[in-house]
């Protein structure tokens, strides 16, 4: 009875030391990253690929997945919290407080993607504040171009709003290869240009 009691007693404060004993595990982070630049990776806790975040306060308290080659440039993924595939968020403030998922070759440009939140296809948002404080869905090679997509909150297919000021503001639902601007078609304001 004596031992009985004594593993009742000693089993709860086993578990409990255990828990509390377990060992923060740091970010993983891959070869010729956070090694140029001053504060790098200063506050990160999100695992980096390779030859990501160079740049000043290139990766400063980012707290998401990067993959390889992204996020170079100053402040490009600070204070960033959404995963950031290959080769994206690559200049001054790309993808500075991010919070969306950002697909591969995609928010390239100075602040292409600052502030955003919405989740960002492949090879889109690409030039000068392109999606900045962006909110809504971006598809697959779109908003290319200065200003493209500013503080848009609507969702924009595949292929669409490409060319410079293509569709500010936007808070439309924009189909897929709708709304590019050229020489002979003016921006986008409504969804059936």
């Amino acid at each position: 009875m004596r031992t009985t009691r004594r593993v009742w007693l000693l089993s709860p404060l086993l578990v409990l030391s255990l828990l509390l004993g377990q060992s923060w595990a740091p970010a993983e982070v891959g070869n010729g990253s956070c090694v140029s630049g001053t504060q790098p990776c200063d506050g990160n806790t999100g695992d980096i690929g390779s030859t990501s975040c160079n740049g000043d306060s290139a990766c400063l308290a980012n707290s998401g997945k990067i993959r390889n080659n992204a996020c170079t440039g100053d402040s490009a993924c600070a204070d960033n919290g959404g995963p950031v595939d290959k080769h994206s968020c690559n200049g001054v403030g790309a993808c500075e407080a991010n919070s969306g998922d950002i697909d591969r070759n995609s928010c390239n440009g100075t602040a292409a993607c600052n502030a955003n939140s919405g989740e960002i296809g492949s090879g889109s948002c690409q030039g000068f504040s392109a999606c900045f404080e962006n909110s809504g869905e971006v598809g697959n090679n779109s908003c290319q171009g200065e200003a493209a997509c500013f503080e848009n909150s609507g969702n924009i297919g595949n292929g669409s709003c490409n060319g410079d000021y293509a569709c500010p503001n936007n808070t439309l639902t924009i189909g897929s290869g709708r709304c590019n601007v050229s020489p002979e078609k003016l921006p986008c304001h409504s969804p059936n240009p």
